[in-house]
């Protein structure tokens, strides 16, 4: 049962990816450059958050990747780039355990 859910995952990941470039794709047809980076940024997401998660990371996307908002308003600041900072600083070594410290 654990194995058709990690299937079913990975499943989904790979929609979302599929979804965002066409997305991305269509924006650049429509001339929308906004639309377009939040795209690129949604499968960037999709495929950190599928590799991360294979590793066994637990993944809070919201504090870890940048939906595309603060884009827009020129990129995450003050108190929201310090807690984003301190959320990668805490995922960091988990990453590191979850690949077996096979880092390069």
């Amino acid at each position: 049962l654990a194995y058709l859910r990690t299937e079913q995952q990975r499943s989904e990941h790979h929609r979302l990816q599929r979804l965002a470039r066409l997305g991305a794709d269509l924006a650049v047809l429509w001339g929308n450059r906004g639309l377009r980076a939040q795209m690129m940024q949604m499968e960037r997401s999709a495929k950190w958050s599928h590799n991360l998660r294979a590793l066994g990371v637990p993944v809070d996307a919201a504090k870890l990747f940048d939906r595309g908002d603060s884009l827009l308003k020129g990129g995450p600041q003050g108190q929201e780039l310090e807690a984003r900072l301190e959320y990668t600083r805490t995922v960091l070594p988990l990453i590191v355990h979850g690949a077996n410290f096979d880092i390069g």
